[in-house]
């Protein structure tokens, strides 16, 4: 696992070569943003900086995935909150995504989906 610092750089270097077009639509999410985590697949969750004082955290896909931009929580602890009470499932679109209602939802944990999971992995929370 990378520091943050090597995350940041290297999700920079996607903006600056890849996506560096602020007047394209799908170029501009990858714009001020701080990545904190690797997805593994070229996407990273990161914190949207256009927030300035507690910053949701998206998703961000290289390859014009499903989710681009969708918040996953609200501000870090509100996606730490969300994440682990899903059992922090995969990091990749497809293993998140089924856990979100749209693009500005964040991570639902109350949801048919994750209600569903949890009893599948035998997980209660309370």
């Amino acid at each position: 696992m990378k520091d943050l610092p090597s995350v940041e750089l290297d999700r920079k270097g996607w903006e600056l070569e890849v996506f560096s077009n602020v007047n394209d639509e799908y170029d501009c999410v990858w714009h001020n943003k701080l990545g904190f985590m690797e997805v593994g697949n070229g996407d990273y969750i990161a914190f949207d900086l256009l927030v300035p004082n507690d910053p949701p955290v998206v998703y961000l896909s290289h390859d014009d995935g499903q989710g681009h931009g969708y918040i996953l929580g609200h501000n870090f602890i509100d996606f730490m909150n969300r994440w682990t009470r899903i059992g922090c499932v995969g990091r990749e679109g497809w293993q998140m995504f089924p856990f979100l209602e749209g693009p500005n939802t964040g991570i639902m944990p109350d949801s048919e989906n994750a209600i569903k999971w949890r009893d599948y992995l035998k997980v209660s929370l309370g």
